[in-house]
């Protein structure tokens, strides 16, 4: 199993922004930032791309890769 480190809410809120604004950013008619935020679903890799450009950061800084993280 592939376990994700989701970093959304933290680039988000740095960048000084809501959920609703982020998706007006990246022109979803929906909100589909909460569910990212909660792990319910998982962006495409272009909606990802959308989301790191207007946050101003990688798509690996907000959904990184713990797999291979030694504890």
């Amino acid at each position: 199993m592939c376990m994700k480190k989701c970093e959304l809410k933290k680039h988000r809120n740095k960048a000084g922004i809501t959920q609703e604004e982020l998706s007006k950013h990246c022109g979803y008619a929906s909100n589909p930032v909460a569910q990212w935020e909660s792990g319910l679903r998982v962006p495409s890799i272009d909606n990802a791309y959308k989301v790191a450009a207007v946050l101003g950061v990688t798509v690996y800084d907000i959904w990184r890769d713990d797999t291979n993280k030694t504890q």
